[in-house]
């Protein structure tokens, strides 16, 4: 009787663990969050057409094709990436 208690607490334990790893790996696996342009520029506290003109510097995806595709930028680093662009046209 106590043996099986011990593996039922331990069983449910390791249960608990593998939730938090796997928990770790989707996390880590988590496809980046996109924003639009005004999205963007809201964020930047710029213009839209701003942020079009320097969408080379920062950190985006174009979905659809060269004339009529929508430009998404990636949240994570867009802020960093603006610095760090603003920094080197000095």
């Amino acid at each position: 009787m106590m043996r099986f208690e011990y593996d039922q607490k331990f069983i449910k334990l390791l249960a608990k663990e593998m939730v938090k790893e796997m928990q770790k790996v989707k996390d880590e696996t988590k496809e980046p969050e996109l924003i639009t342009v005004k999205e963007a520029a809201e964020t930047l506290n710029l213009s839209e057409d701003y942020v079009r003109k320097i969408k080379d510097k920062l950190p985006h995806v174009k979905q659809g094709n060269s004339k009529q595709g929508r430009i998404l930028f990636v949240k994570e680093g867009l802020m960093d990436a603006y610095l760090n662009a603003v920094g080197k046209t000095k």
